[in-house]
């Protein structure tokens, strides 16, 4: 290789895109936006294929890493992890919303894994447990994305 041809990325990164709905209908489709949850933050958990913990990362209702996609007026949010081996990860939603005051309220996950019908995108991904999806990392980001329900 040359000094001006760059090596393949080693790594890449998984983004989560979060929506806060008032139902989940058909397809796993969000029926209507629920901001009652703005500025609530929920986190996501990352295990590598031997299931040992990575990485946490937190997404805030209302809050769009790198200005990527809408907030849909606090309920919606995304984060980008860092920059993660490529690989085989499981992402899995701790199913609460939390705020700086302390408050928690306990959200029902839909994951949607499926990339038609505005799914999420980017490697291999499935369902796997009640809250987790499993991706295959390659280079770039792999965007996942969950739904929610809040019990407010």
């Amino acid at each position: 290789m040359s000094p001006t041809e760059s090596a393949p990325s080693q790594t890449g990164r998984v983004a989560v895109f979060k929506f806060l709905c008032e139902s989940i209908g058909q397809q796993d489709t969000c029926n209507g936006r629920d901001t009652s949850l703005a500025g609530f933050m929920i986190e996501f958990q990352i295990f590598d294929d031997d299931g040992m913990l990575v990485d946490t990362i937190t997404v805030t209702l209302g809050e769009n890493a790198n200005g990527e996609g809408n907030t849909g007026g606090g309920s919606q949010g995304r984060i980008v992890s860092d920059p993660l081996p490529i690989g085989t990860y499981t992402v899995c939603e701790v199913p609460f919303a939390f705020n700086d005051e302390g408050d928690r309220v306990p959200l029902d996950a839909e994951p949607r894994p499926e990339a038609g019908n505005g799914g999420s995108t980017g490697g291999q991904q499935e369902q796997t447990g009640e809250n987790c999806i499993t991706v295959t990392i390659t280079a770039g980001t792999a965007e996942l994305k969950f739904l929610d329900e809040s019990s407010r």
